[in-house]
Protein backbone atom coordinates (compact mmCIF):
# COMPACT_ATOMS: atom_id res chain seq x y z
CA UNK A 1 0.00 0.00 0.00
CA UNK A 2 1.54 3.27 -1.35
CA UNK A 3 1.68 6.19 1.51
CA UNK A 4 2.07 8.94 -1.28
CA UNK A 5 -0.94 10.78 -1.39
CA UNK A 6 -0.15 14.54 -2.54
CA UNK A 7 -1.58 15.30 -5.65
CA UNK A 8 0.33 18.96 -6.09
CA UNK A 9 3.42 17.09 -5.15
CA UNK A 10 6.02 17.95 -8.19
CA UNK A 11 8.15 14.48 -6.74
CA UNK A 12 7.18 11.75 -4.76
CA UNK A 13 8.65 8.27 -4.06
CA UNK A 14 8.53 5.67 -1.77
CA UNK A 15 11.42 3.07 -1.28
CA UNK A 16 10.80 -0.33 0.67
CA UNK A 17 12.64 -2.28 2.37
CA UNK A 18 11.58 -5.48 0.95
CA UNK A 19 13.32 -6.95 -2.06
CA UNK A 20 12.56 -10.47 -3.50
CA UNK A 21 16.77 -11.47 -2.22
CA UNK A 22 15.45 -10.69 0.98
CA UNK A 23 12.46 -13.14 1.20
CA UNK A 24 14.71 -15.45 -0.42
CA UNK A 25 17.33 -15.25 2.46
CA UNK A 26 14.81 -15.22 4.87
CA UNK A 27 13.11 -18.73 3.69
CA UNK A 28 15.57 -20.47 5.70
CA UNK A 29 15.19 -18.48 9.39
CA UNK A 30 11.45 -19.68 9.00
CA UNK A 31 12.51 -23.38 8.02
CA UNK A 32 14.95 -23.37 11.57
CA UNK A 33 12.25 -21.46 13.42
CA UNK A 34 9.80 -24.11 12.29
CA UNK A 35 11.88 -27.15 13.30
CA UNK A 36 12.63 -26.02 16.46
CA UNK A 37 9.24 -25.14 17.35
CA UNK A 38 8.31 -29.12 15.99
CA UNK A 39 11.12 -29.66 18.79
CA UNK A 40 9.33 -28.01 21.64
CA UNK A 41 5.97 -29.44 20.74
CA UNK A 42 7.55 -32.95 20.88
CA UNK A 43 9.01 -32.28 24.20
CA UNK A 44 6.50 -30.24 25.57
CA UNK A 45 3.56 -32.03 24.07
CA UNK A 46 4.29 -35.32 23.63
CA UNK A 47 7.05 -35.67 26.61
CA UNK A 48 10.51 -36.64 24.30
CA UNK A 49 13.67 -34.84 25.38
CA UNK A 50 14.81 -32.32 22.77
CA UNK A 51 18.42 -33.42 22.74
CA UNK A 52 20.90 -34.84 25.56
CA UNK A 53 20.93 -32.11 27.59
CA UNK A 54 17.35 -31.18 27.96
CA UNK A 55 15.92 -27.57 29.22
CA UNK A 56 13.30 -27.39 31.24
CA UNK A 57 9.75 -27.10 29.57
CA UNK A 58 8.88 -23.57 31.10
CA UNK A 59 12.91 -22.14 29.76
CA UNK A 60 11.79 -24.15 26.34
CA UNK A 61 8.17 -22.18 26.00
CA UNK A 62 9.51 -19.05 27.09
CA UNK A 63 12.45 -19.12 24.84
CA UNK A 64 10.24 -20.60 21.55
CA UNK A 65 7.68 -17.62 22.39
CA UNK A 66 10.79 -15.24 22.64
CA UNK A 67 12.34 -15.97 19.10
CA UNK A 68 8.81 -16.29 17.33
CA UNK A 69 7.56 -13.18 18.62
CA UNK A 70 11.06 -11.54 17.61
CA UNK A 71 10.93 -12.68 14.31
CA UNK A 72 7.48 -11.60 13.38
CA UNK A 73 8.17 -8.52 14.90
CA UNK A 74 10.91 -7.72 12.98
CA UNK A 75 9.28 -8.39 9.80
CA UNK A 76 6.61 -6.77 10.81
CA UNK A 77 9.11 -3.99 10.93
CA UNK A 78 10.60 -4.78 7.82
CA UNK A 79 6.93 -4.41 5.98
CA UNK A 80 6.26 -0.76 7.21
CA UNK A 81 9.19 0.66 6.96
CA UNK A 82 9.90 2.98 3.55
CA UNK A 83 11.89 5.99 2.91
CA UNK A 84 9.18 8.55 1.57
CA UNK A 85 10.26 11.28 -0.25
CA UNK A 86 8.20 14.43 -1.47
CA UNK A 87 8.91 17.73 -3.11
CA UNK A 88 6.15 20.55 -3.35
CA UNK A 89 6.01 24.22 -3.95
CA UNK A 90 6.70 25.03 -0.81
CA UNK A 91 9.74 22.65 0.49
CA UNK A 92 10.96 18.37 0.78
CA UNK A 93 9.51 16.36 2.56
CA UNK A 94 11.64 13.25 3.66
CA UNK A 95 10.41 11.04 6.07
CA UNK A 96 11.77 7.39 7.13
CA UNK A 97 8.00 5.77 8.42
CA UNK A 98 7.69 5.45 11.94
CA UNK A 99 11.45 6.76 13.14
CA UNK A 100 11.93 10.12 11.71
CA UNK A 101 10.57 12.82 9.64
CA UNK A 102 12.66 16.11 8.04
CA UNK A 103 11.27 18.84 6.66
CA UNK A 104 13.43 21.43 4.39
CA UNK A 105 11.96 24.28 3.04
CA UNK A 106 12.59 25.34 -0.25
CA UNK A 107 14.48 28.81 0.84
CA UNK A 108 17.03 27.12 3.07
CA UNK A 109 18.68 24.97 -0.30
CA UNK A 110 21.46 26.81 -1.03
CA UNK A 111 22.46 23.84 -3.32
CA UNK A 112 21.35 20.49 -4.63
CA UNK A 113 23.14 18.15 -7.29
CA UNK A 114 23.41 14.41 -7.24
CA UNK A 115 26.24 11.82 -5.69
CA UNK A 116 27.01 8.82 -5.14
CA UNK A 117 26.07 6.51 -2.26
CA UNK A 118 30.00 5.80 -1.90
CA UNK A 119 31.11 9.18 -1.67
CA UNK A 120 28.69 8.89 1.94
CA UNK A 121 29.83 5.94 2.62
CA UNK A 122 33.61 7.01 3.01
CA UNK A 123 32.26 9.41 5.74
CA UNK A 124 31.05 6.54 8.21
CA UNK A 125 27.46 5.42 6.00
CA UNK A 126 27.04 1.65 6.53
CA UNK A 127 23.34 -0.08 5.65
CA UNK A 128 20.56 1.63 5.27
CA UNK A 129 18.21 3.81 7.19
CA UNK A 130 18.93 7.72 8.86
CA UNK A 131 22.54 8.75 9.89
CA UNK A 132 24.47 11.72 10.87
CA UNK A 133 27.98 11.38 9.20
CA UNK A 134 30.49 14.25 9.29
CA UNK A 135 29.40 15.23 5.67
CA UNK A 136 25.97 15.71 6.95
CA UNK A 137 22.60 13.95 7.50
CA UNK A 138 22.16 10.66 5.17
CA UNK A 139 18.97 9.10 4.31
CA UNK A 140 19.33 5.85 2.07
CA UNK A 141 17.65 2.90 1.74
CA UNK A 142 17.99 1.00 -1.62
CA UNK A 143 19.49 3.48 -3.67
CA UNK A 144 23.18 4.18 -4.99
CA UNK A 145 22.72 7.37 -5.92
CA UNK A 146 20.91 10.87 -4.69
CA UNK A 147 20.36 14.13 -3.95
CA UNK A 148 22.96 16.24 -1.88
CA UNK A 149 21.65 18.84 -0.47
CA UNK A 150 23.49 22.22 0.79
CA UNK A 151 21.33 24.35 3.33
CA UNK A 152 21.65 27.84 4.28
CA UNK A 153 21.49 26.53 7.60
CA UNK A 154 21.87 23.32 9.03
CA UNK A 155 24.12 20.07 8.40
CA UNK A 156 24.02 19.12 4.51
CA UNK A 157 21.34 16.40 3.73
CA UNK A 158 21.77 13.66 1.62
CA UNK A 159 19.05 11.79 0.16
CA UNK A 160 19.16 8.62 -1.38
CA UNK A 161 16.63 7.93 -4.60
CA UNK A 162 16.41 5.11 -6.85
CA UNK A 163 15.06 8.19 -9.06
CA UNK A 164 17.61 11.00 -8.06
CA UNK A 165 17.93 12.87 -11.98
CA UNK A 166 14.32 13.13 -11.74
CA UNK A 167 14.26 14.22 -7.89
CA UNK A 168 17.11 17.02 -8.47
CA UNK A 169 14.91 18.56 -11.45
CA UNK A 170 11.72 18.60 -9.02
CA UNK A 171 14.08 20.47 -6.67
CA UNK A 172 15.49 22.82 -9.19
CA UNK A 173 11.54 23.42 -10.70
CA UNK A 174 10.30 24.21 -7.28
CA UNK A 175 13.19 26.48 -6.47
CA UNK A 176 12.69 28.18 -9.60
CA UNK A 177 8.22 28.61 -9.07
CA UNK A 178 8.65 29.31 -4.95
CA UNK A 179 8.03 32.68 -3.50
CA UNK A 180 10.59 34.45 -1.96
CA UNK A 181 10.92 35.33 0.99
CA UNK A 182 9.64 31.65 2.94
CA UNK A 183 11.31 30.83 6.13
CA UNK A 184 13.81 28.45 6.88
CA UNK A 185 13.01 25.37 9.21
CA UNK A 186 15.60 22.86 10.70
CA UNK A 187 14.65 19.08 10.06
CA UNK A 188 11.61 17.78 12.22
CA UNK A 189 11.93 14.47 14.26
CA UNK A 190 9.61 12.46 15.43
CA UNK A 191 9.48 8.63 16.97
CA UNK A 192 5.83 6.98 16.11
CA UNK A 193 5.83 3.37 17.32
CA UNK A 194 2.08 2.82 16.94
CA UNK A 195 1.86 1.63 13.82
CA UNK A 196 4.74 -0.91 14.92
CA UNK A 197 2.87 -2.88 17.85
Amino acid sequence: MSSLTNPSALFQEEQRVWRPWIIAIHVPLFLAFGLFDYGVWRQVVRGIPLGDQQMSDSMLLFLAIGTSLLLVWTFRFMDVLRLITVVDGSGISVRLTHLQRCYIPLANIRNAFVRNCIAIERGGWVGGGVRLTWKGWAYVLWSRHGVQLELSRGWPVFVGSQRCDELLAAIQQAKQNAPPGSHSRKCVTTMTWQSLI
